[in-house]
């Protein structure tokens, strides 16, 4: 705990007192930043790093909830569901640049040393990177954007709500709705959306 935490555990002694109990460690290190409160509050645990991109403290709980109108402050643990942890990467990575460009225009040129960058500062984690988004990519081929997933939906009289090419909570239900009603799922419910007048 020194080694990594040594700004917070400056003796022996105190690592001693925090060791083996993460609640703790977290109440510690995440105390009076981010928009967290001391560490009595609890709020470090509370608003530890979660998701694909591990949302860390209350500030950014708060932005991007209000950005996806979800109460991740209420209730932190969403951001630890897939359904919501993509949308805050796909939002963090639309809003974040580095020399120039989002993270999402450097994905669209497969630049993953860029991407990593621009998330981690470095290139921890690039070559996980790399192979998780290729086994991804290969299982997508052939997909359809989820902006014109919404287009044939909308069109076919299921609603998506906002056409934003985000997968959404509206999105989804409006998938299922079609699938339920089309008795076809993604891919072949494409197909079947495109067919109708």
């Amino acid at each position: 705990m020194r080694r990594v935490f040594g700004k917070y555990f400056q003796t022996d002694a105190l690592a001693a007192q925090y060791a083996r109990q993460p609640e703790k460690i977290a109440n510690r290190v995440y105390a009076n930043r981010m928009s967290n409160g001391s560490e009595a509050s609890g709020d470090g645990w509370r608003y530890r790093g979660r998701g694909y991109l591990q949302l860390t403290g209350k500030a950014n709980y708060t932005s991007y909830g209000n950005a996806l109108g979800i109460d991740l402050v209420g209730n932190p643990e969403l951001a630890a569901q897939p359904a919501v942890s993509w949308q805050i990467a796909a939002r963090y990575c639309a809003t974040r640049k580095r020399s120039g460009k989002t993270l999402l225009a450097w994905a669209d040129e497969e630049d993953w040393m860029m991407v990593t960058k621009g998330i981690n500062g470095g290139t921890h984690g690039l070559q996980d990177r790399i192979n998780l988004t290729e086994k991804a990519l290969a299982s997508l081929s052939g997909a359809i954007s989820v902006a014109e997933q919404q287009r044939l939906l909308a069109h076919a009289g299921f609603d998506p709500g906002v056409i934003d090419g985000l997968m959404g909570r509206n999105t989804q239900r409006a998938i299922d709705e079609a699938a339920a009603k089309l008795g076809a799922q993604p891919p072949a419910l494409w197909d079947k959306l495109r067919d109708v007048d």
